[in-house]
């Protein structure tokens, strides 16, 4: 792709970025939107966009998208993971109520051109087009194709975890870099349960964002480093609970 136009596919994202944190009350400035779209293609930062001749390509698979949405996180004042989720409510962790993965995933969504995240995951968001966007909007699924839709994408989730040797997973890897950094034991242990039983127990994206699916158990580490109490309560519950999906145990109480 010549650079001129590399330029101008990557301006029309920014700018897409930029009216998707609109929509959630917010403004990206124009320098953070590029380089986060930069950061998508692969490149160190958007100078290098422009003047790389290497031609990198957007790559689009499901952990690529996933991982562009925790970037969303990463910038979005509001989203994220803090204190305050790990305190309790009617019984039960807030971050059971949070749901700033599937706001990032929408942004995700809208800076590539699409007004849905599964229409983006299964159409694999090629490099946005009006004519390609133009194209997949006059078809959009109808409202009972949803569930076999969710199901698809939710299916694709197990593709993120390849299989490996015991003790390789991304859990284990997790508890070792855990321990190493001085996380107490019962936590550390804990907390790679969590990881393990969202991905294999498929709970909600915000929960799997949480344990650390998504982004290699980063925002969880520094929540124990922080919060080790609170966490190990919140954790805990998620186990007890299957991810928020049984019946609230007795003995969690408002905190």
């Amino acid at each position: 792709m010549p650079f001129e136009h590399r330029q101008t596919v990557a301006k029309d994202y920014a700018t897409r970025l930029q009216e998707a944190f609109a929509l959630t009350g917010h403004k990206l400035k124009r320098s953070r939107a590029l380089e986060t779209i930069a950061d998508w293609y692969g490149y160190q930062n958007f100078s290098d966009l422009r003047c790389n001749p290497n031609d990198l390509v957007m790559t689009v698979d499901l952990r690529d998208l996933l991982n562009q949405a925790v970037s969303i996180v990463n910038l979005h004042p509001d989203l994220g993971f803090t204190l305050s989720d790990l305190k309790f409510e009617v019984g039960a962790p807030r971050v059971l109520f949070n749901d700033s993965m599937e706001k990032a995933k929408q942004i995700t969504a809208l800076a590539h051109g699409f007004q849905d995240w599964y229409q983006l995951v299964l159409a694999g968001a090629p490099v946005a087009t009006i004519e390609g966007i133009t194209k997949l909007h006059s078809s959009i699924y109808s409202e009972e194709q949803l569930p076999l839709i969710v199901y698809q994408v939710y299916s694709m989730q197990y593709d993120l975890v390849p299989l490996t040797e015991a003790g390789d997973y991304p859990w284990d890897v997790w508890e070792r870099k855990a321990l190493n950094e001085g996380i107490p034991a019962s936590l550390s242990t804990l907390a790679r349960s969590s990881l393990r039983e969202c991905y294999q127990h498929s709970w909600e994206c915000d929960l799997c964002l949480f344990c650390g699916l998504y982004d290699n158990g980063e925002g969880v580490l520094n929540l124990a480093h922080q919060y080790p109490s609170e966490l190990t309560q919140a954790l805990q519950y998620l186990m007890d609970t299957d991810g928020g999906n049984g019946e609230l145990m007795d003995g969690y109480g408002d905190s």
